[in-house]
């Protein structure tokens, strides 16, 4: 099973953290990299989509913080420099 193959059979699965990631990824790079018609992500991008969602699947309270006193939960902390190294490729940075 390639890439492409194992992004759309998570994809159509229950797998809500690949719904998550994707909207993340699709409003960073503002849609580039994204297909107009099937609107699956390139392989790159499908290949962040799946690391992050897979940390995410697998960390899902990845930090808390406290502040006087009060407990709070992070839950997605954003991307790492690997993800971010791909995604700024395919991000649109001028109008």
């Amino acid at each position: 099973m390639d890439l492409a193959e194992r992004y759309e059979y998570l994809r159509d699965g229950d797998d809500e953290n690949i719904e998550i990631v994707e909207a993340f990824v699709r409003a960073y790079t503002r849609g580039v990299g994204f297909d107009k018609h099937t609107g699956l992500p390139i392989p790159a991008l499908a290949g962040v989509i799946l690391a992050a969602a897979k940390r995410l699947e697998v960390s899902p309270i990845i930090g808390q913080a406290t502040e006087g006193g009060e407990v709070r939960y992070d839950v997605f902390k954003g991307f790492n420099l690997a993800e971010l190294s791909v995604l700024n490729d395919y991000r649109r940075r001028s109008a």
